[in-house]
This record gives structure tokens, sequence and C-alpha cells, in this order.
């Protein structure tokens, strides 16, 4: 073969070596930029007394690189939601924290527990008709 086949072949084999390194990272990158499988355990469920409303507490677990999160939603029963969707937290707070739901009549529940007020992220006073009270020791 000549010096100038040799060459193109080079080039070629470089170009196509310099082309699956391109894409490799590409698809790394896009790798570690997709939200990592997160799981969600409940750990209370409180129906309200008058059976229109339902309080899920569960514990959310997106994997080693992320802390625990405590979280509450409500819906009216019947109905479902999507519990890993922070839009439709009521409460948060950072780590397993130890809560417990009471509802006060059929428009007023409360989050009771041992936790830091430093640690709650989402904190709402009321979701819909419900009220929602705290009491934290």
């Amino acid at each position: 073969m000549d010096p100038n086949g040799i060459r193109v072949l080079r080039l070629h084999a470089l170009r196509t070596f310099l082309c699956f390194v391109l894409v490799s990272a590409m698809c790394g990158l896009n790798c570690a930029c997709i939200v990592p499988e997160c799981v969600d355990s409940t750990e209370e469920v409180a129906s309200s007394p008058d059976g229109k409303f339902i309080a899920t507490e569960f514990i959310h677990n997106c994997g080693a690189t992320t802390p625990y999160v405590t979280a509450v939603v409500l819906h009216p029963v019947g109905q479902t939601v999507n519990i890993s969707n922070p839009e439709n937290w009521v409460f948060s707070a950072r780590g397993k924290v130890p809560i417990h739901l009471e509802w006060i009549g059929g428009k007023v529940i409360r989050v009771s527990g041992k936790l830091r007020e430093e640690d709650v992220r989402e904190k709402r006073r009321e979701w819909q008709s419900v009220a929602i009270e705290y009491k934290f020791d």
C-alpha cells in the first residue's frame, strides 16, 4: 500500500475513534443528568373522620447521594396522587423523622413529632378545605 493510502486509513481510524469518544462522552453526560429512581415507603396513613380525605406520611429515598425526606401528602378518597412529586407535599422535613398524623374533625389535621424547625422544608397551613396544624417537640 502506498504511503498516501496508509495516511488516509490512519485519518479515517482517528476520525472514527474521535466520533466514538464524542458519542460516549455525550451519552455519559446524558446518563449523569438523569434523575435517579426514587423509592417512597409509606409510614402512616390516616383517613379523616368524615371519610373524605386521606393523609399519607412516607419516606422519600433517592439513593446514597441525597438525604432521606419525610413527607406528607393529602388527597381526596378515591383519587390517586403522585407522592414522589414534591409539589404535592404539604409537609416535608430533611431525614427520617418520626412524625404522627392526627385528624381533629374532618377539616383539620395535626402533624406532630420530634424534629428541629431547621429540618423542616415544607410546611403548608392549608390544603383545599383542610387546615394543617403542627406540633413539634
